[in-house]
């Protein structure tokens, strides 16, 4: 049996729980296994810049959404109307974007790539469904880095 791996960070990684448990199976049973390792880079994460944009971004939106008279009840749910704030954009708007886009729960895994096409899904989302248009925050606005 054939198995590849990449090194990561001082770690191997590259192997779902299934390819572990046979490799391991296998092992056992005394058979060759040969491992190729490649030294791979990882994807750059999200960097505290990026973050830093997203907290404001997320702010920038919950004042654009409410300048616009748009509750939460009106843009995401049916049941009670509550106005926006940043934690809430992140919570409820970003993550759930984040989530169904990468499968990631937390935006410190995001690859700087994956910021921008979060943004770009929430930002085309405002714009075609409510008329309303935020930009990401760069350098201009606290970050550094453009997503």
């Amino acid at each position: 049996m054939q198995y590849g791996v990449y090194f990561i960070g001082g770690k191997f990684e590259g192997m779902d729980a299934t390819q572990k448990q046979e490799l391991s199976r296998n092992l056992e049973e005394g058979q060759l296994c040969i491992i190729d390792v490649k030294d791979a880079k990882p994807k750059a994460i999200r960097t505290l810049s990026q973050n830093a944009s997203i907290h404001l971004y997320c702010d920038l939106v919950a004042t654009a959404l409410n300048d616009a008279g748009l509750s939460m009840r009106k843009t995401m749910s049916e049941e009670v109307e509550v106005e926006w704030s940043m934690v809430k954009v992140k919570e409820v708007m970003w993550k759930t974007v984040q989530k169904a886009m990468t499968d990631k729960e937390s935006t410190t895994q995001l690859s700087t790539k994956e910021v921008n096409e979060v943004y770009q899904t929430i930002a085309k989302h405002l714009a075609q469904t409510f008329g309303v248009s935020v930009a990401f925050p760069d350098r201009f606005y606290g970050g550094e880095d453009e997503a």
